[in-house]
């Protein structure tokens, strides 16, 4: 019998449409688990359901034990059993969701140059940020399956690898700059009153932050046109260069 179809059986046993024969192959596995013997044939998820299994099944027999002089202690027994096994699936489910599925928390780094130092970094899906002397940017270690998004203090150059299935963004105070793929550069020291986002090639749409966080306000830039988001007044403003 293989795992898949052993865990099948399993579920046939706990919900009660098992035959007698299925009960004695399951109960002879199971003697064999708490023994120790079958726990290398089985995967980690298999396994998690199998000690939930022991552990409830022992209690079942430790309360059964206190029934059992009872008339009608065998019913009893077998209620006890099918409402353990309600237990069983929904608890080996959402311990199986938490245990292999829950996504780990984001791991967040910063990187930050001195006055006249300039500083390389790699991103994890292939873009590279050419971070400008007294500057600070703050990405995960590795991006999620939605977004890829920075946030940057000072200035940097972008070079965005394309993914159409997560945009690229960088939050630069009250400015979101999104993008798919493309190269460009941000400036954003916060000393100065203006913010500058310049496009070098593809296309780049710059947007004020609204109070909730929700982009506002957008422009659409092309190569050698620019962006810039006078502080003092909140109001962003493309320019073209030639």
């Amino acid at each position: 019998m293989t795992n898949d179809e052993f865990m099948v059986l399993l579920d046939r046993y706990l919900t009660g449409r098992a035959s007698a024969q299925e009960r004695a192959q399951v109960d002879q596995f199971f003697n064999a688990f708490q023994a120790g013997a079958e726990h290398e044939r089985l995967t980690d998820r298999e396994r998690l359901k199998m000690q939930i299994y022991t552990s409830l099944n022992r209690r079942i027999d430790e309360d059964a034990a206190i029934i059992r002089n009872a008339n009608d202690g065998r019913r009893m027994l077998w209620g006890l059993r099918v409402a353990a096994s309600v237990i069983i699936l929904i608890t080996a489910g959402w311990l199986g969701y938490t245990f292999f599925f829950h996504k780990p928390e984001v791991v967040y780094v910063t990187q930050t140059t001195a006055r006249g130092q300039r500083m390389t970094i790699p991103l994890s899906d292939g873009s590279v940020i050419q971070l400008n002397a007294a500057s600070s940017v703050t990405y995960p270690e590795k991006f999620n399956d939605a977004v890829r998004e920075v946030s940057l203090t000072g200035e940097a150059f972008f070079s965005v690898k394309r993914d159409t299935l997560r945009p690229f963004e960088i939050r630069t105070g009250e400015i979101s700059t999104s993008v798919l793929g493309t190269s460009f550069n941000i400036r954003a020291y916060t000393e100065d009153p203006v913010i500058e986002v310049t496009v070098k090639t593809g296309s780049v749409g710059v947007a004020r932050i609204g109070n909730d966080g929700a982009p506002i306000r957008g422009v659409i830039l092309k190569p050698d046109q620019q962006a810039r988001y006078t502080l003092s007044n909140h109001e962003l403003y493309p320019y073209k260069f030639r």
